[in-house]
């Protein structure tokens, strides 16, 4: 005779509630084959309590034989006057998805059920899916529409020594590196990871080099808010301490000269935050330099890759690397207008900015331009 599963699900809405699941949490998260960073505990329960509405807590959990087999942590919104799940995290979190422990196919049709009978919205938004994560299992059983369009790319390259990595590379290409790498040693450049003790103070000068080093090039406004540094001071200490983060300093006869905040998954190493002093860089390639020690982690983490996490910025791409394309999720509740008018306007929106990138590309000018002055 075969066992029948007992599965239960709960909807927690409350801030406190969901801090007592930190344990709990951390056992579904090395469970979930594909976990992020960015659905550890610590990083969740930092966000919600800096970016979080009070009443808006959504986390959604399954169980069986009294343990915790899959999770979506959201919060409700209000889209033209229409409830819509977003993800706990969302803005600052490169990744989108929800816990499943094992990847198992049941967990992620429990999960379903949860928030089919949870009430109050029209449809569930994941903004940025990356591909092989819980989020496609749970999309794979929705039984309402689910609408799919393009969102960030996130670069990434293999988890090796950098030598194996200038292999690839032109030799001319790998000849400048290498120069660059002994213009920086011959300086005495050196390079620590530090502690969870030594976090939130490592956190906060990282923030202040971040602040420098892109003073008057148009710094993401957010990264200058004090909520994203409280948030950051919160959680990396924990992360740290959990193996979700590691905390990186550079220093030059003795002066910190540059930081980096890189976060850990199942499957990578991600550079996240970096921070360099105006005299560092222009006394070297400090982004050559921390390319070596990203990749230096990496290995000694056995992660098989090394992400760069969204954005196809110049300074990535001379390393030949990987694209990864995140996708933008909307499962829309069965039957439901409101769903359907809500995922319809974001693919509208994806839709023209599409058309803008490719036929008018003077209007992301114009927008760069106008954020470039609001900074000021």
């Amino acid at each position: 005779m075969t066992a029948v599963q007992d599965w239960q699900t709960e909807v927690v809405s409350d801030a406190d509630a969901f801090d007592a699941l930190a344990e709990e949490w951390a056992l579904l998260h090395a469970a979930s084959p594909h976990a992020t960073p960015f659905q550890s505990h610590a990083w969740l329960r930092s966000w919600w309590r800096g970016y979080g509405r009070p009443g808006a807590l959504r986390v959604v959990l399954v169980r069986s034989g009294g343990r915790l087999r899959a999770a979506a942590p959201l919060h409700l919104v209000r889209r033209a006057g229409i409830g819509v799940l977003a993800p706990v995290g969302a803005g600052i979190s490169d990744v989108s998805d929800v816990l499943v422990a094992d990847g198992d196919p049941e967990a992620a049709a429990q999960l379903v059920q949860g928030l089919l009978g949870l009430r109050g919205w029209q449809a569930l938004d994941l903004p940025e899916v990356r591909p092989g994560t819980g989020a496609p299992l749970l999309a794979a059983a929705w039984p309402g529409p689910v609408r799919t369009t393009a969102a960030s790319v996130m670069l990434q390259v293999p988890g090796r020594p950098v030598d194996e990595l200038l292999g690839a590379l032109k030799s001319s290409s790998a000849k400048a590196v290498r120069k660059k790498l002994r213009k920086a040693d011959e300086l005495g450049l050196t390079c620590r990871q530090l502690t969870a003790g030594e976090a939130d103070d490592a956190v906060r000068r990282l923030l202040d080099l971040h602040a420098r080093q892109w003073a008057g090039r148009g710094m993401t406004a957010e990264h200058g808010r004090d909520r994203f540094g409280q948030h950051l001071a919160d959680a990396v200490p924990a992360m740290v301490a959990s193996g979700h983060a590691a905390l990186l300093e550079y220093a030059l006869d003795g002066e910190h000269v540059a930081s980096q905040l890189h976060l850990v998954g199942t499957e990578f190493v991600g550079s996240y935050l970096a921070g360099i002093s105006p005299e560092a860089r222009a006394q070297f390639d400090v982004a050559v330099v921390m390319m070596r020690h990203d990749l230096e982690l990496t290995t000694a983490l056995e992660r098989p890759v090394l992400t760069m996490f969204r954005g196809e910025e110049s300074y990535k791409l001379r390393w030949h690397p990987e694209p990864v394309a995140n996708t933008r999720r909307l499962l829309v509740r069965p039957r439901s207008a409101g769903g359907a008018a809500v995922a319809g306007a974001v693919l509208a929106r994806a839709g023209a900015v599409r058309w803008a990138k490719q036929r008018a590309p003077w209007v992301r000018e114009v927008r760069d331009r106008a954020r470039r002055l609001t900074r000021r």
